[in-house]
């Protein structure tokens, strides 16, 4: 059976259509996947931290609340902050701030936006958190 010129025309955009909108299907899914809020339960306080660790809130740029821990260190002038992965919470640098803390560092631990307890509708993989104007991403 051989295709005619039209007719194999006709079957390639119907191909290359039917492709686009499984490739836009595919990232709307993907998109939505990993900018949605992942809430996980954080808890008091671990006895894993020091003693003296202090819940924490601020407000980001744009007034979302943010919740952490602060674990100060006696007589130190260096600190650290500790960012937790996408999908998880403040608890994932537990162990880290307790490193850091023997090291002679005082640590913040703190949720990103939609993530433990803090606000957020979305996941904004960094476009927030960056040192420049909101709404504007990296700066370099």
């Amino acid at each position: 059976m051989t295709f005619t010129r039209p007719r194999f025309l006709k079957w390639s955009f119907a191909g290359l259509l039917v492709s686009f909108a499984g490739f836009a299907a595919v990232s709307a899914y993907f998109v939505f996947a990993l900018t949605s809020p992942s809430r996980r339960t954080v808890g008091a306080i671990p006895a894993e931290l020091p003693a003296e660790t202090q819940p924490v809130t601020f407000a980001a740029r744009d007034g979302l609340k943010l919740s952490g821990w602060f674990v100060p260190c006696e007589n130190s002038t260096r600190a650290v902050l500790l960012l937790h992965g996408n999908g998880s919470s403040r608890r994932q640098m537990i162990a880290r701030a307790r490193l850091f803390h023997e090291a002679g560092f005082a640590a913040l631990l703190y949720d990103a936006r939609g993530h433990g307890l803090s606000e957020g509708g979305k996941v904004s993989a960094g476009w927030f958190e960056t040192s420049g104007p909101i709404g504007q991403g990296l700066a370099l």
